[in-house]
C-alpha cells in the first residue's frame, strides 16, 4: 500500500515577530522501502492552508528524513505553518532587477528551426542557412535576460531551492512562456529571527538555452557536404543539444512578484 503520514505531534511558538505552528509525522510503509519525493508528498503541500485555533495558517516550510534503522521504510516529516496575517505581512517585499544583454554562441546554421521538444530535442537536422567552415562553428548572438527577484521569507528555502536548481520553467513564468527561464540558484541572509532575504536568480535564454552541434565522424572530424567547386565545404547534419532537460514549475519556491 502507499504510504501514509500520521500526525504525531504539534507546538506553537511565538515571538515579538510571529506565530508559528510546528506538527511531526511519521511516514511508513510496511511493505516497502519509501523515495524521499514520494514521502515528502504524503505531507501538506506548500502554501496550503488551514484553519488552527480559529486562524488561517499557511505551510510555509516543509521536509523529511528516513529514520535511521527503518531501511527508508519510515521516515520523519516536519510541517511548519504560520498565521496567513503576519506570513503575508512579512513576505509581500519584492524586488526584481533585469539585466538585458547579448551573448555570442557558436552556430551552424542561421534561421535553424526549434525542435518540437525543448528537452529532448532529438537527432533531427535543424534545417536552416549554413554558415560553418569545414565544420567549424561561427559566432552568433542570442538574447538572454539576467532576472533577480528579492522575497522575505521565514526560512532560507534550501531544500525547495536544490529541488528547481538548474532547470527550465515548464510553464508560463515571469511573464515568459515555457522552456525559456532557467533558475540558477539563489542567496540567503538572514536579517532577523524568522527573516531571511532571499535573492533567486534566473536566465532568459531566445534559443530556449538549446545550443548547436554538428556530426562528427568515428575519429572525431566533422562529418561534411561535398565540397563545391571552390572545395569549400559545410557540416552535413547539425542537431539542437539542451544542457538543462529539467524542468520545474518554480511553485516550490513560493515567489511573490
Amino acid at each position: 500500500m502507499p504510504a501514509t503520514a500520521t500526525t504525531t505531534g504539534t507546538s506553537v511558538s511565538a515571538s515579538d515577530t510571529q506565530v508559528q505552528l510546528t506538527r511531526e509525522y511519521v511516514i511508513s510503509d510496511p511493505a516497502a522501502t519509501v523515495a524521499y519525493a514520494d514521502a515528502l508528498a504524503t505531507l501538506p503541500a506548500l502554501g496550503a492552508t488551514a484553519t488552527v485555533d480559529g486562524k488561517t495558517c499557511k505551510v510555509v516550510q516543509r521536509d523529511c528524513e528516513a529514520v535511521a534503522d527503518s531501511v527508508s521504510r519510515v521516515w520523519r516529516g516536519t510541517v511548519v505553518w504560520r498565521w496567513v496575517e503576519e506570513e503575508d505581512a512579512e513576505s509581500t517585499f519584492t524586488q526584481i532587477d533585469m539585466n538585458t544583454v547579448v551573448n555570442f554562441v557558436d552556430v551552424y546554421r542561421v534561421g535553424a528551426n526549434f525542435p518540437a521538444s525543448a528537452s529532448s530535442p532529438g537527432n533531427g537536422d535543424i534545417g536552416g542557412t549554413k554558415v560553418d567552415a569545414a565544420g567549424e562553428p561561427v559566432s552568433a548572438t542570442v538574447y538572454q535576460q539576467e532576472i533577480s527577484v528579492v522575497n522575505i521569507k521565514p526560512d532560507d528555502q534550501r531544500s525547495n531551492i536544490i529541488s528547481a536548481l538548474g532547470k527550465r520553467n515548464s510553464g508560463s513564468f515571469l511573464g515568459f512562456a515555457a522552456d525559456y527561464v532557467l533558475f540558477l540558484g539563489a542567496s540567503a541572509r538572514k536579517t532577523a529571527p524568522g527573516k531571511y532575504e532571499i535573492t533567486y536568480r534566473f536566465l532568459y535564454d531566445g534559443a530556449k538555452h538549446l545550443r548547436q552541434i554538428c556530426a562528427r565522424d568515428v575519429d572525431g572530424q566533422p562529418l561534411l557536404d561535398t565540397p563545391d567547386a571552390n572545395g569549400n565545404a559545410t557540416a552535413r547534419h547539425v542537431m539542437a543539444r539542451q544542457p538543462f532537460p529539467g524542468t520545474d514549475s518554480f511553485a516550490g519556491l513560493g515567489l511573490v512578484v
